[in-house]
């Protein structure tokens, strides 16, 4: 496939970071969209998932914070301060980042885990299918 520069800026669907961070409604909306998202029934499932989005939302608006230019010195704030020491809010940071994998990774909301998670499936029904088997044989005469 040859890509001639600037077919690609047409595309409808966006990579961009968005503009300003998502609410943790605005996430579950998204993850729970009835085509595409997660599909929980269960009040617990339901309760891991808006823990588990707000947990995003809290680490996308500190993100945002930090690729936002200081007033003050006009400049990206990053990581790190004017002095080169990281920012006080990069313990939360990354402690929010970690769990929100976690809480990704429990509801099966990644690819890793989406693929453990079928290896399991995949498991049972190969158990569920030699119980089958075995039922079959000793209903023979």
């Amino acid at each position: 496939m040859t890509v001639i520069p600037g077919d690609l800026d047409t595309s409808p669907v966006s990579t961009a970071a968005p503009r300003r961070p998502r609410t943790t409604e605005e996430i579950v909306a998204t993850w729970t969209n009835l085509e595409n998202g997660l599909q929980f029934t269960l009040p617990v499932d339901i309760t891991a998932l808006w823990s588990t989005a707000g947990l995003v939302a809290q680490f996308e608006q500190m993100t945002f914070y930090l690729d936002e230019v200081d007033p003050v010195s006009k400049r990206r704030r990053g990581p790190l301060n004017g002095h080169g020491v990281p920012r006080p809010c990069m313990k939360i940071y990354a402690s929010t980042y970690t769990a929100a994998m976690n809480g990704l990774r429990s509801l099966g909301a990644t690819p890793a885990s989406r693929a453990a998670m079928m290896s399991g499936v995949a498991a049972g029904m190969g158990v569920a299918g030699q119980l089958a088997n075995h039922r079959r044989s000793k209903d023979r005469p």
